[in-house]
């Protein structure tokens, strides 16, 4: 049957009026997005990672910092032990248990802690002086360690929260700041321009300017060149054993830490350095580097072997390359970390600073860098991808 013309004009008007859910007719449907890589399912993991934010949220100063050795005022029964060595460490601190929540995928808008990312990253920029230093520089230089994490969590928030304008001069004084102490035609150690390198000051200088170039900021490529250079530099060829502030040395120990062995933290902070700086896992040094590291798993021996500092910097970079050694690895780390996670009462969900750093960073460092660590372990699957 045909329609009358006046009918049939009136029903296409209609199609091409806006549907009651404010979609056109004619519009095609939206696209479905993308399917992520799944990362690593297991149920423990998930349950681990949340204990441990759920102690690091506890314990979060009004403020938004995390107190480096007055935490325990903020636990409700009993009291947490193991307050880190000097209150300077709080900036450091409190980059580190930031990072920690964004892993876990919150940020200034997404997350069921992006309020409690908002105080921390609002803590960060109330500590910045003029010159973009996150924290107080203190005689002895190790302030540095602070403002790299401190940069690095500010950079991410940022990225992981759409660039909003507020942060960028923040970001950017930062950023600057860290470029500028670095010394001329090489890497970083303790304060600006120093003279001499560590691979470890470095790592965590690299891993900071690596995000922010992540996050759209410019960051000169002679940073990158720097600190491979200190990495080929520290790094024993034949063998692929990178040193601290030597080539091949076997790193530094606090006084009151001289039973923990030595462990391959160096390497595999070398390891992370010359990822960013974009080797690849079949050059020479990163296969030496990783068969250094799958000699030392992960392993649970509090009284002489446990390094977190190790641990995590062997996450970041296996997680980077995949394969059968990430498999291995993370093996072995959800087997160290799991099931020595702190069940019951006020310390639950933390873990105790009992690593060969834990005397100086206490209980805020320990579960910190751990359930960072985690974060990673999580978002990575088997095989890969890349996770920062």
């Amino acid at each position: 049957m045909r329609l009358p013309r006046a009918l049939a004009i009136l029903l296409l008007c209609a199609a091409l009026l806006p549907s009651p859910g404010g979609v056109r007719a004619q519009d095609p449907a939206p696209a479905a997005p993308k399917p992520q890589a799944a990362g690593d399912p297991d149920p423990a993991l998930k349950r681990a990672i949340a204990g441990a934010l759920g102690w690091l949220k506890r314990h979060q100063e009004p403020d938004g910092s995390w107190s480096a050795m007055d935490f325990s005022k903020r636990c409700l029964s009993g009291r947490c032990s193991g307050p880190a060595a000097d209150a300077a460490y709080g900036p450091g601190l409190t980059g580190l248990a930031l990072l920690a929540f964004l892993a876990a995928g919150n940020s200034l808008v997404a997350g069921e802690s992006r309020e409690l990312v908002k105080w921390a990253v609002e803590h960060l920029v109330k500590s910045q002086d003029e010159e973009g230093c996150v924290g107080v520089r203190t005689r002895s230089g190790h302030w540095i360690y602070g403002h790299a994490i401190a940069t690095r969590a500010l950079a991410e928030t940022y990225e992981r929260s759409g660039s909003p304008e507020k942060l960028r001069e923040p970001v950017a004084k930062a950023v600057k700041f860290l470029v500028d102490a670095r010394n001329p035609d090489r890497a970083w150690r303790y304060g600006v321009k120093p003279k001499d390198n560590d691979t470890s000051v470095t790592a965590w200088a690299v891993a900071a300017l690596d995000s922010a170039r992540t996050a759209g900021f410019e960051v000169p490529d002679d940073c990158f060149v720097g600190a491979l250079k200190w990495g080929e530099v520290a790094t024993m060829k034949k063998w692929g054993k990178t040193g601290y502030t030597q080539q091949g040395d076997n790193g530094a120990r606090l006084p009151e830490a001289q039973a923990f062995l030595p462990s391959e933290a160096m390497t595999a902070a070398g390891l992370s350095i010359r990822l960013a700086c974009g080797q690849k896992g079949s050059d020479d040094p990163v296969v030496l580097g990783v068969r250094l590291l799958m000699n030392l798993p992960p392993l649970w021996k509090p009284k002489d072997g446990n390094d977190f500092y190790y641990w995590y910097y062997g996450t970041v970079a296996l997680s980077k390359l995949g394969g059968a050694e990430w498999r291995t690895w993370s093996k072995a780390l959800k087997a160290t970390l799991l099931p020595n996670q702190r069940k019951g009462g006020e310390p639950e969900g933390s873990w105790d600073p009992c690593d060969a750093w834990g005397t100086a960073g206490g209980r805020i460092y320990s579960t910190a860098i751990n359930a960072l660590t985690l974060g990673i372990c999580q978002r990575t699957p088997p095989g890969g991808p890349k996770a920062r």
